[in-house]
């Protein structure tokens, strides 16, 4: 199928393009141009007759563009194969990947991170060093985790956590009874509401 331009002042019969101009349908690659604030493009040179197939949905449809280039898409919008997309997916690794390495190339990232890291580790060392940081912390840790085992075995700790758990037993029954009463539908007695 091949989509043509033709002068209106051209002798020859009028084409489908031609009635739509007509009736008041601009082309749309004068649209799109007029958009771009570029000029219409002139008369488009006509592209070659698709050639018949015994399966016409996936036959593409080729237009010609003013300038000569050529697009192509199926009838159909039907997705590609899997088999297609996995390849472009793949590929597309493939070049941010070939990209990534060309920039680190380039700037030296991978270096300078590496020496970031080796900075941050030297004074992260010398800082503990100086406040006995981790020290400190493996005390601070040691003694909270006495303090919580000697809380937990307390009668009064036992019983005020005994007492939380009977309070919230109850709630959660409350709750789930008010759930159950929303999610059944009332019944219909013959009364009123």
């Amino acid at each position: 199928l091949a989509i043509t331009m033709m002068d209106s002042t051209a002798s020859a019969p009028a084409t489908p393009v031609e009635d739509n101009v007509a009736a008041g349908e601009q082309d749309p690659w004068a649209t799109l141009a007029a958009a771009a604030g570029e000029e219409p493009p002139s008369e488009a040179a006509p592209a070659p007759a698709a050639e018949s197939s015994t399966n016409p949905s996936t036959e593409p449809i080729a237009v010609s563009h003013a300038e000569g280039e050529t697009f192509s898409m199926p009838e159909t919008n039907a997705p590609p194969p899997k088999n297609e997309f996995l390849t472009a997916v793949t590929n597309l690794g493939s070049v941010i990947t070939a990209k990534a390495q060309e920039v680190d190339q380039q700037h030296h990232v991978t270096e300078k991170l590496a020496s970031v890291k080796l900075a941050t580790a030297a004074k992260t060392g010398e800082i503990n060093e100086k406040y006995q940081v981790s020290e400190k912390w493996s005390n601070l840790t040691r003694t909270m985790s006495v303090k919580v085992e000697k809380v937990k075995e307390d009668p009064k700790t036992k019983e005020a956590t005994e007492n939380v758990k009977k309070s919230l037993a109850g709630a959660s029954s409350w709750v789930s009874q008010k759930f159950q009463a929303i999610k059944t539908p009332p019944s219909n007695n013959g009364g009123s509401n």
